[in-house]
Formats: structure tokens, C-alpha cells, sequence
């Protein structure tokens, strides 16, 4: 499955909006209904990730896309990851 789609599907199962109302464009502000929502959202990423997201990176997530964008990298230049 390409990286969009299971990280859209990630969203929408923890925050259970369906997978065609959300989009990679999307705030994650917009769509949480609280830091809970957020930190599960992170724990989900992770999960699928296999390892620790830094607080670093954290804060310069804003969009889906953003998140699209920190796996792609993470997949393509950690080869435990691929």
C-alpha cells in the first residue's frame, strides 16, 4: 500500500473520520478534537513507522502531507524501515 493511503487510513481509524473526508492537504489541528487525538495519532504513526518519532520532527508537522513527507524519508533512508 503506498505511503499516503496508510497514513490516511492511520487517521482515519484513530480519529474515525472516513478516508474519503480527509485528505492529505488536511490540518491535523482541524481534524483532532484534542491533544489525546494528537498523541494517539503519534503513536499510531510510530507504530507503523516501527520507531520513536523526535520531538524535533514533531513540531514541524502540521499537515497529512507533512506526515507523508517524514515517512517517505524515513522509509527510503532507514533500511530497517523498508
Amino acid at each position: 500500500m503506498p505511503i499516503e493511503k496508510r497514513v490516511l487510513k492511520i487517521v482515519s481509524d484513530i480519529l474515525k473520520i472516513p478516508e474519503n473526508k480527509i485528505s492529505v492537504n488536511d490540518k491535523l489541528i482541524d481534524l483532532v478534537s484534542d491533544s489525546i487525538q494528537l498523541f494517539e495519532l503519534l503513536v499510531g504513526f510510530e507504530r507503523e513507522l516501527g520507531e520513536k518519532i523526535k520531538y524535533e520532527d514533531v513540531a514541524h508537522i502540521e499537515r497529512i502531507s507533512d506526515i507523508v513527507d517524514y515517512a517517505t524519508f524515513k522509509i527510503t533512508n532507514t533500511s530497517s524501515l523498508k
